[in-house]
């Protein structure tokens, strides 16, 4: 669109190179932390996705290329080097803390929906197809991230109707579960997991998310076989058990 955006180590720049020979910076948005470094950014549908170093992925709005403004943040529990987006899903390097698979539907609240802890260091990323490609220092390593995705049948193209657990797949499982969550309205969404004796083994979230399907996942490697228990609470709106069973 005659517009460049660069991650200049302070946030982003956008630079008008509509004139080739004479690019000319026209917008300019800086990051929040002063131990933030910007390393990678990725444009879709009006907004920048930022590589923002110790402050994880920063949602810039650019549909005004001369006044780009915050709108949005995922604090990440690495150090954001490379950033990619493909539908609703932000993919972030996340050098020692591995792959990080970042929905962000919601611009204004963005959620991780998947990890996975790499062996290396995560520098840069790439998506095609429900498959992240990851430079990993000495690996090039490649993910299917459908489970995290919703990818199964689809992500659903309307609004849900109502707060529900609206899909658990695959169960039984073997390690990992996705849990997926429909929520009309933006809501305060905790989810855990229990074993047969009552005994929380997991937290999933807890805290706010904006309305539409979020996907959360169970990694159960370290479980016994057996029954577990999910339970999605929202206050005044969601009270839900839902049974799953892990087979090894």
């Amino acid at each position: 669109g005659g517009y460049a955006y660069l991650a200049d180590g302070y946030g982003l720049s956008v630079i008008d190179v509509s004139d080739p020979v004479s690019p000319t910076e026209v917008g300019s948005c800086g990051t929040d932390y002063g131990w933030a470094f910007a390393y990678g950014v990725a444009v879709s549908g009006g907004y920048a996705y930022l590589a923002d170093g110790w402050a994880g992925l920063r949602v810039i709005d650019v549909s005004d290329p001369a006044s780009p403004i915050g709108v949005g943040y995922f604090d990440t529990d690495g150090y954001a080097c490379g950033v990619a987006v493909s539908g609703s899903y932000a993919y972030l390097a996340d050098h020692d803390a591995g792959l990080r698979v970042i929905n962000v539907s919601d611009p204004a609240s963005p959620a991780e929906v998947g990890y996975y802890d790499t062996d290396g260091i995560a520098r840069g990323v790439a998506v095609s197809g429900g498959y992240a490609y990851l430079a990993d220092t000495y690996h090039f390593d490649i993910f299917d991230c459908s489970a995290a995705l919703y990818l199964d049948d689809g992500a659903p193209d309307v609004m849900p109707t109502e707060y529900s657990i609206t899909k658990l797949y695959p169960n039984p499982f073997n390690p990992t579960l996705t849990v997926v969550v429909g929520l009309p309205e933006p809501a305060g969404l905790c989810i855990r997991i229990y074993n047969i004796t009552g005994r929380q083994v997991a937290e999933l979230v807890d805290g706010r998310r904006g309305a539409g399907y979020h996907g959360f996942v169970f990694n159960g490697s370290a479980m016994a076989s057996g029954a577990y228990f999910v339970r999605a609470s929202i206050p005044g709106q969601l009270e839900q058990v839902r049974k799953v069973i892990l087979i090894k």
